[in-house]
């Protein structure tokens, strides 16, 4: 009896526990999706009725999946080029997923077959964009420039910047200012 105890003691806080975790990613989101994951949370389960469970990254791709794909790669246009979400250092591909109406394992089947990157490249390649705009208009020092365009580190900024551009960020500023003078 003891052990049945213990056993729904430990059944009752990983059920408390997952609510508490989907709530938590999903804190970051707009409203559809926090209303979205409240109604699911309701129910206990998450069905996500706008993507459908099989794999849709197989090449025998039907028109109802091709819509599927390029309904997403317009919403995460939108998110990454309106919003600007890559912008936050604590961005991870369930928030994102979560914030598309997707799911996390869909989210990144999309990102490498469809976009033939990982999540974290294709993020960064938002990113290092936006570090270039600032490094060519603004003076700021390199920690603050990395700090603004979503880097987590001065270190992940400058190797992502530099596998991007072939230099280091300094450089790429000194080349900038050249131009302007030269211009």
């Amino acid at each position: 009896m003891s052990s049945s105890l213990v056993g729904w003691a430990i059944v009752c806080y990983f059920i408390n526990k997952q609510e508490t975790v989907l709530r938590d990613v999903i804190s970051g989101c707009d409203e559809p999706c926090t209303e979205a994951v409240d109604s699911a949370l309701a129910t206990e389960t998450i069905v996500d009725a706008d993507i459908p469970d099989t794999n849709v990254m197989s090449n025998n791709n039907t028109s109802s999946d091709t819509e599927t794909i390029t309904q997403l790669r317009n919403r995460l246009q939108q998110c990454f080029e309106e919003d600007k979400v890559y912008l936050d250092p604590k961005l991870r591909l369930s928030e994102l997923a979560a914030r598309l109406g997707t799911n996390r394992t869909y989210l990144s089947q999309y990102f490498n077959h469809s976009c033939a990157q990982s999540f974290y490249e294709y993020v960064n390649e938002y990113r290092v964009r936006h570090s270039m705009q600032l490094l060519h208009d603004t003076d700021y020092t390199l920690e603050v420039v990395a700090s603004m365009s979503g880097f987590n580190s001065l270190s992940t900024f400058r190797r992502a910047f530099s596998q991007a551009n072939g230099c280091s960020p300094l450089q790429y500023r000194a080349e900038c200012r050249l131009e302007n003078i030269e211009g």
